[in-house]
């Protein structure tokens, strides 16, 4: 995220707008306070201008509530809340009214679940690197196994975390067959989800050594690809020098 921040990218912004919005719509759910309608509102407002894929974790919060949250009161406020939100996206449609009439095809690549599967989960996690094939595959089904159990134990939670990670990865899939928009970083809002599921499935290990030695295997696994991820040097140029020589240049400039 700090390097496409860099490259004046909107996805730090967004990775940040999208859960908060998804957190507000939680407190609205539980709550049903019109306060709380409104602040997730702006904040859900907020992300959609940011990025163009945010109708992905509406998505999410719709199936969401539409499972566990079904009260007439509770749903009308929330049909009132997309109603006013709709109103405010209205240039938004607009833009992608035109955008899908337009033929762009996107500019990244098309649908692989070998790409899914190597490319995915490290690079959300830790911004680059990749995985095996077979240890992709383990990671996502230890992942979707591990939200599965439980019976309803804190059902609800569970449920989100699944949609929250799994749908916009679906979804994504989905329309990559159609554009090239098959990049990590178009689906980078998943990254709490996926930190919260590995937290999730880490200490629900059943048993003292199955618990620690899970969570021992994360802690040194996740550090050992930090390190490895932050002392790798990059080939491409570093766009922080150009910043500072831009910078540099325009007192000379402007003294002409």
């Amino acid at each position: 995220m700090i390097w496409h921040s860099q490259d004046v990218r909107n996805y730090a912004i967004w990775a940040a707008f999208s859960p908060l919005a998804l957190w507000l719509f939680w407190c609205a759910l539980t709550s049903n306070r019109w306060r709380d309608w409104a602040l997730y509102g702006v904040a859900q407002v907020a992300a959609s201008y940011t990025f163009l894929l945010e109708p992905f974790f509406l998505l999410v919060q719709l199936s969401f509530a539409l499972l566990f949250f079904r009260r007439r009161a509770v749903l009308g406020r929330m049909a009132r809340t997309w109603l006013a939100m709709s109103l405010a996206l209205l240039p938004l449609l607009v833009q992608l009214t035109r955008l899908a009439g337009s033929g762009y095809s996107g500019t990244a690549a098309r649908v692989s679940v070998e790409t899914l599967l190597r490319r995915f989960l490290p690079t959300l996690l830790f911004g680059e690197g990749g995985l095996s094939l077979l240890a992709g595959a383990a990671l996502m089904m230890a992942l979707l196994l591990g939200l599965l159990a439980g019976g309803r134990r804190r059902a609800p939670q569970r449920v989100l975390l699944l949609l929250w990670l799994f749908l916009p990865l679906a979804l994504l899939m989905l329309f990559g067959t159609q554009m090239n928009i098959f990049r990590p970083r178009y689906v980078i809002a998943v990254t709490p989800a996926l930190l919260l599921s590995i937290l999730w499935v880490a200490n629900r290990a059943r048993g003292p050594w199955l618990g620690q030695g899970c969570r021992w295997c994360c802690w040194r696994w996740g550090c050992s690809r930090c390190m490895r991820t932050f002392m790798k040097t990059h080939p491409r140029p570093r766009i922080g020098a150009a910043w500072r020589h831009f910078w540099m240049s325009v007192p000379a400039r402007t003294a002409r």
